[in-house]
Order: C-alpha cells, then sequence, then structure tokens
C-alpha cells in the first residue's frame, strides 16, 4: 500500500461522483476530531496498521522507522489526503487547525488490543 494517496474516483455523473478512500480488509473504522494546536499518537504498534482520511482541517503528519537513528520524515495533509502507518514506524500528528479525521484500522480497537499493541514513543 502507498504511504500516501488521494481518494480514487470510481464513478462521476450529474449526481455527484463515487471515490474508494481505501479498499482492504480493516477490523475498525474511528472517527476522530482533534482541536488546532494539539498533538496525537506519538507511538507505534507492534502489529496494526491503519489508514487516516482527511475529513476537514489540516494535520501535521511525523513519522519515521523504529530504528533510533533513522530520520523523521513529516507531510502536511489536508481535506482528501490519506496516508498509510504500518505496523512498527513511529508516528505522530499535529493539528496545526481544528480537524476530523476518519481511522480504519487493521485490528480492532479493543481497550485490551490497543494497550498490548500500541508503545509510547516521544517523536514531536
Amino acid at each position: 500500500m502507498k504511504k500516501f494517496f488521494k481518494a480514487k474516483l470510481i464513478h462521476k455523473d450529474k449526481r455527484g461522483d463515487f471515490k474508494n478512500i481505501i479498499n482492504d480488509n480493516f477490523k475498525n473504522l474511528s472517527i476522530i476530531f482533534s482541536k488546532k494546536g494539539t498533538i496525537r499518537s506519538n507511538h507505534y504498534h507492534l502489529k496494526d496498521s491503519h489508514c487516516i482520511y482527511i475529513i476537514s482541517g489540516k494535520m501535521i503528519y511525523y513519522y519515521k522507522k523504529l530504528n533510533k537513528n533513522s530520520r523523521i520524515f513529516k507531510k502536511t495533509l489536508v481535506k482528501g489526503d490519506i496516508v498509510y502507518t504500518p505496523s512498527l514506524e513511529v508516528h505522530a500528528t499535529f493539528f496545526s487547525e481544528d480537524t476530523t479525521i476518519v481511522v480504519a484500522s487493521k485490528n480492532p480497537r479493543s481497550k485490551k488490543f490497543y494497550k498490548k499493541d500500541t508503545k509510547s514513543f516521544m517523536l514531536i
């Protein structure tokens, strides 16, 4: 799966258009609202992976390999952008304005699994 991508146009007519955001198997779909100036994530997942779709707002996505000395990358994402986060990739999100995202996770987001699978890592 690509790291960054846009929804794929499937059909368009006089009524509007139809786009695929993600075409894969996922076990959880969450909608998250973040206020301007907030930071989320600062962690990595042992097994889980997920896609984030920006519904509105702006998010700066930081990521790096788990390797201690690896370089930190960042990308600004806006409405309509999608980012894929694989397992074992450290990631953090900064919301430069009020932002709503949808997160599709490969694994269930039960409290028990999430706590076991998610490891804190101060990236930003």
